[in-house]
């Protein structure tokens, strides 16, 4: 009786575990490793000169583009109060998607791979019936700035210019850090 009841729980368990595998979260700020050491989303700054850096924050699927930008906003921040700074202006600025195409294949017949005769290699129930595919692109982005750190603000507000202690109060709500529930 009791190998009965354990069966399905036990199954139920599988699957719920196999669904929660295939669910992505957006990336928390966090800084991301040095080549593959580490997380590979997140952000990095590298040094140009003593008050200029480039900042970039690279995202997964589910990471939107304006949580990148605010995630580059906030990281310059930090580092122009870091390094005694009032503020930053942002000289260049880009947004790169990242796209790839994904195809899934269902039924009977999926592909082993690639042999040597034109075509694809298949398992042998390909010819015993249906087989489906779905293709679908995955998106995610990458956001780099170059900035320069300011001693003093301008007289005159421009749009290219940040407060950093501002900015910082002003995205620290929208900041999704590691192991916080927030996005």
């Amino acid at each position: 009786m009791h190998a009965r009841l354990r069966l399905p729980a036990l199954l139920a368990l599988l699957l719920s575990a196999a669904l929660a595998a295939g669910c992505t979260s957006p990336t928390p700020y966090q800084a991301r490793g040095p080549d593959g050491m580490g997380p590979d989303y997140g952000f990095a700054e590298q040094k140009l000169a003593e008050d200029r850096y480039r900042v970039t924050a690279t995202g997964n699927e589910a990471t939107s583009s304006d949580t990148l930008e605010n995630y580059l906003l906030f990281r310059a921040a930090e580092l122009a109060r870091a390094h005694d700074y009032a503020g930053f202006e942002v000289v260049k600025r880009d947004l790169d998607p990242l796209t790839r195409h994904v195809t899934h294949y269902s039924g009977v017949g999926q592909p082993l791979g690639m042999a040597f005769l034109p075509g694809p290699l298949y398992n042998p129930g390909y010819l015993g019936g249906p087989r489906e595919a779905y293709s679908r692109s995955i998106t995610r982005y990458r956001a780099s700035a170059e900035i320069l750190l300011l001693e003093e603000l301008p007289a005159e507000p421009r749009g290219d210019v940040y407060d950093a202690r501002a900015l910082m109060t002003q995205l620290a709500p929208s900041i999704n850090r590691p192991g916080s529930l927030a996005n």
